[in-house]
């Protein structure tokens, strides 16, 4: 139920214009994933579950491959 909802809501931002393609990075909207493995990942990607991760993939790493969450916090004020 949740994937259907999440590609309505992507079409209506799609319409409303603001998204301009489903090809844009998802870092373009969320800025904490332009770094890592996420910084490549589109909105088709996260749409069609092809974003090219790893089946075993660990979560610590991939949300914050330069450390953890209070040094990403640290990085933003600076």
């Amino acid at each position: 139920m949740t994937k259907s909802f999440l590609g309505l809501a992507i079409l209506f931002l799609l319409q409303d214009k603001k998204i301009t393609s489903l090809n844009d990075p998802v870092s373009k909207y969320i800025k904490s994933w332009g770094y890592g493995k996420k910084k490549d990942i589109t909105i088709k990607h996260i749409l069609t579950h092809t974003s090219g991760l790893d089946n075993h993939w660990n979560f610590d790493e991939f949300m914050w491959p330069n450390g953890n969450y209070d040094d990403y916090l640290k990085k933003q004020q600076t």
